[in-house]
Order: structure tokens, then C-alpha cells, then sequence
């Protein structure tokens, strides 16, 4: 079964958070949409302690760059993860009536840019991870 549910602690670009993240599947454990709860954190490795203490395990890390581009009603974002390599990705800024039909407009931009890509596993970047190391 996939994970549902994660802590995740994000330092980027000086800005640290700490973030509570659910993930929704389908009944055949195809990611839907993640629901990310976030607060600022100052000071980084005092929520990592604090983390250890209430006996949290740290699983993974990653390590990414990102570029965001604005392309009409949707953000094309690029990433490098250092564990896994290149990817793309295409967030709508609005739903196009169901989830399905959304999701659908979007592989619709990466075919209108002309974008060479292939499907990855649904799951996220820390997943993806965790999988490759087994």
C-alpha cells in the first residue's frame, strides 16, 4: 500500500517550513492530488530534533531544483532531482470540471509544447526514491 500520509521538513532558497502531507489514491493506488498543510519554521534543525524526539524517522531526502514557468492556466514546472534525474511537470491553476478532465488538459500542454517525456511511476519524488533503493 502506498504511503498516505507524511512530515516533511523543506529548507529552499534560505525559507524553511515544515509541511503535513496526505496523499489520495484511486482503487488501483494511482496518485490523485496531495493535500499540503504548511507552516514556517526558523529554525530548521530544531524541528528536525524535535521530529526525532517524538521518535519521527527520517526516510529520505531530496534533493531538488526546480524552474516554474507560467504557460496560459497552468504552471510547467521543471525539475532535476539528484537521486533520480530530469522530470516535468504540469499543474493546472484551475480545474476543468472533474479531476480526470483536468488531468487530461494537462498532458494536452505537454503535447501543445511539444515535450518529449514518457510516464513515471505516480507516487512522488520520495517514493521514487525509497523504491530505487530496494
Amino acid at each position: 500500500n502506498p504511503v498516505a500520509e507524511y512530515l516533511r521538513v523543506r529548507n529552499e532558497d534560505g525559507k524553511s517550513n515544515l509541511g503535513y502531507l496526505f496523499c489520495h489514491f484511486d482503487k488501483d493506488g494511482r496518485l490523485l492530488k496531495t493535500d499540503e498543510y504548511e507552516l514556517k519554521i526558523e529554525d530548521i534543525k530544531m524541528a528536525s530534533l524535535i521530529l526525532k524526539k517524538l521518535d519521527m524517522v527520517h526516510k529520505v531526502t531530496v534533493t531538488k531544483t526546480r524552474k516554474y514557468f507560467d504557460y496560459k492556466d497552468f504552471e510547467v514546472l521543471l525539475d532535476h532531482i539528484k537521486e533520480l534525474g530530469f522530470f516535468i511537470e504540469v499543474e493546472a491553476k484551475k480545474m476543468f470540471g472533474s479531476l480526470e478532465q483536468t488531468r487530461a488538459k494537462c498532458y494536452e500542454i505537454l503535447k501543445e509544447l511539444d515535450v518529449d517525456w514518457r510516464e513515471t511511476p505516480n507516487m512522488g519524488y520520495p517514493l521514487m526514491i525509497l523504491d530505487k533503493k530496494k
